[in-house]
């Protein structure tokens, strides 16, 4: 009997200690569901909405800067422009502007520059005087006056820019259009704008290079000229013959190719590594066949002329065939 109500009584006490158990994790998960509720409720989602505040004071903060910045700018700059504006006294702008036109043309050895004045027109507080400029130059001379008329801090503008290449000549025929403008003073008693003299020049940075020579080796390239009016002996340049010849300086036998050029009655011998330039067509003979001649231009790609063909006919070929 004994024995029997001691293991009631521990089958009691293990089943009062697994309720227990029981009642304890299911306190325990209720506390964990509550918890993570409060952390999203009370904790993340009102840091996330503080954070999504401060970033978008912040972005305002930052608009406000930049559009503060911006009118810095503009006023700093507009402060600037009476100071560069051409001279009240029209006369006088007409007449110090061209002479500094004539002396920019003078310095950059453009040929016979010819200087006219154009239409004066005025506005509320503004007047604009047009300019025209016509000359033969080279394209790195029309550089380099470019060069400098954009490095000057002058309230002036081109309006427009022609370009004709002469015939048979490396030169341009170049007309430009210039337009110069005076602002009216704000007070009379302001020092700005000037009465009677354009105002002194100090270089502005309006190009991403300050010297010229980030700009002098694209002068030397000439675009212009396969688009030069007049004939172009390239296509009158033909490839006749490729015969072995003796060479006088070593007496050994070469081969060399024969350009018979027609529109100036005279016949080419050409060898491996001469250059042959004929009309719009510069470049090296890199090699002598039977009946084709290899020509390699300073860019590196390769021409094939057919015997019998014009130079104008040659066809490019890919380097690595060669």
């Amino acid at each position: 009997m004994a024995y029997l109500a001691q293991t009631r009584y521990w089958t009691k006490t293990v089943k009062h200690i697994r309720n227990f158990i029981l009642i304890f994790i299911f306190f325990l998960i209720i506390d964990f569901i509550i918890g993570i509720f409060l952390y999203q409720s009370q904790y993340k989602k009102p840091r996330m909405l503080n954070q999504k505040k401060k970033d978008e004071i912040n972005s305002q903060i930052e608009f406000g800067n930049n559009r503060l910045a911006f009118m810095n700018n503009v006023v700093n700059n507009n402060i600037k422009m009476y100071t560069r504006s051409f001279p009240l006294n029209r006369m006088s702008s007409q007449t110090e502007y061209q002479i500094w036109l004539t002396q920019m043309a003078e310095f950059c050895d453009m040929k016979s520059p010819v200087i006219s004045i154009g239409n004066y027109q005025t506005g509320p507080g503004i007047a604009t005087q047009k300019f025209q400029l016509k000359s033969q130059c080279s394209t790195e001379q029309l550089y380099q006056f470019l060069y400098e008329f954009y490095w000057t801090s002058y309230l002036h503008r081109i309006t427009s820019l022609n370009i004709q290449p002469v015939e048979q000549s490396s030169d341009l025929d170049v007309n430009i259009v210039f337009e110069t403008l005076t602002l009216a003073k704000v007070k009379q008693t302001d020092a700005y704008p000037l009465a009677q003299q354009l105002p002194i020049s100090t270089p502005i940075q309006r190009l991403s290079s300050k010297p010229f020579k980030a700009y002098a080796e694209i002068a030397k390239k000439d675009i212009f000229r396969y688009i030069k009016p007049g004939i172009d002996n390239a296509n009158f340049a033909i490839l006749t013959g490729t015969p072995s010849v003796t060479d006088e300086a070593t007496g050994k036998n070469v081969a060399v190719s024969r350009w018979k050029i027609q529109t100036e009655n005279r016949t080419m011998n050409l060898k491996i590594g001469d250059s042959i330039s004929i009309g719009s067509f510069d470049g090296k003979i890199a090699d002598i066949f039977e009946d084709m001649v290899i020509i390699k231009q300073n860019n590196g790609s390769l021409w094939v002329v057919a015997l019998g063909e014009k130079l104008s006919d040659a066809t490019a070929v890919p380097a690595f065939l060669f």
